[in-house]
């Protein structure tokens, strides 16, 4: 969390989360049809995004997305057309390859 890039030159993240348009996360789950991997989709409401993407993706490392809660959309920045996807960095570095590809 809160790698700056200059830092990852010697840092290897544990997981990536990003702010995604739904048509993004469609494309995403399609380019991990390859990797036999099935993205979370936990049903809370309260912690939705630290508590849930954050420490499902770290912990089991699986891709992760939320809806978000109340309060992360009031001040977390999450915008109307937003979810919160979480994705370990072995699978994200295996989607940048294939998007690159």
């Amino acid at each position: 969390m809160g790698l700056t890039e200059y830092m990852e030159k010697d840092t290897i993240p544990d997981l990536y989360i990003a702010y995604v348009k739904p048509d993004n996360v469609t494309a995403v789950i399609h380019n991990l049809v390859k990797y036999k991997t099935i993205p979370t989709i936990p049903p809370y409401s309260i912690l939705s995004v630290c508590g849930k993407v954050f420490a499902n993706c770290y912990i089991n490392k699986l891709v992760s997305v939320s809806f978000g809660c109340h309060e992360s959309r009031k001040s977390g920045g999450i915008e109307k057309n937003e979810v919160v996807m979480g994705i370990p960095y072995k699978i994200a570095l295996n989607l940048i390859r294939d998007y690159e590809g």
